[in-house]
């Protein structure tokens, strides 16, 4: 079944589009999304999106060099990302004296844009499958919080930080197993890509099974911020759950035009004989 479902390119854009989308509906029913002070604090002074710019080039430079074949360049970008969001985080009290703060944070996107850009191009493919798994994971659990909890605060958004850093770990587990696959080289890449992924699955599945049941044990007996951070994190490991298993090995595959059809494939992963 999970060899099917990787497989399956038009299943899982419509699954991982369904799952984004309803976390935006489910956000815009909220008519009025409240900001509390300690965390209207963090954006004010810019100190949080630029911890969450130098946090994904912290992942940029591990998972490059954890998994991908040529490290070295993996962390020459994130060296030039850290450098140039330095630069432009230096701006920041002038665009918020200026009134040019919504321009700010669309340079400092733009820059992070155009680094995973040159990530991809220099092949450093698997970190950037990772980095991808972890904000995907962050939207989604973001969306369906909003819409239960309009009320934002700091406890939020580092509850939202541990969705990442679930996110993260699982997408590293997969990793780890496609390449140790991969390293074996008894079968072709793509057929060790799948195989490696499968021997994940049941790992994932206990990380993920694990923090939803203490997630929802938090959210039933818990109260106020408790039991918000709770739900969040509840929402959050069952989309990171997902993520993991869905991301790496299908984009990989994708990336190599290796994804066959699942009707055509049989329980090992391989084309059928006609």
């Amino acid at each position: 079944m999970y060899l099917s479902f990787i497989n399956n390119t038009t299943l899982m854009v419509v699954v991982t589009a369904f799952l984004l989308s309803a976390g935006i509906v489910v956000s815009g029913l909220q008519d009025r999304v409240f900001v509390t002070a300690n965390l209207q604090a963090l954006v004010v002074d810019g100190n949080l999106l630029y911890g969450l710019f130098i946090a994904a080039s912290g992942i940029l430079v591990y998972a490059g060099w954890r998994f991908d074949h040529q490290p070295g360049r993996a962390i020459v970008v994130a060296l030039i990302a850290v450098v140039l969001g330095g630069i432009i985080n230096l701006l920041f009290s002038t665009a918020l004296a200026g009134g040019w703060l919504p321009a700010w944070f669309g340079v400092l996107l733009g820059v992070w844009i155009i680094v995973l850009y040159g990530a991809w191009r220099i092949q450093a493919r698997i970190a950037l499958v990772i980095i991808v798994t972890t904000v995907y994971a962050m939207l989604v659990t973001a969306g369906f919080m909003i819409g239960i909890e309009p009320s934002l605060s700091a406890p939020s958004a580092v509850g939202l930080l541990a969705v990442g850093g679930l996110s993260f770990t699982l997408a590293c587990t997969i990793c780890e197993r496609m390449q140790a696959s991969i390293a074996t080289k008894r079968d072709a890449p793509d057929q060790s890509i799948r195989d490696g992924a499968q021997n994940s699955v049941r790992m994932v599945l206990l990380w993920g099974l694990v923090a939803v049941l203490m997630a929802t044990v938090v959210s039933v007996m818990g109260s106020g911020t408790i039991r918000s951070l709770g739900l969040l994190f509840l929402i959050g490991s069952a989309v990171s759950t997902y993520a993991a298993l869905a991301f790496p090995a299908s984009l990989l595959l994708i990336q190599r035009g290796a994804v066959v059809p699942s009707q055509n494939t049989s329980r090992s992963g391989r084309r059928r004989k006609s």
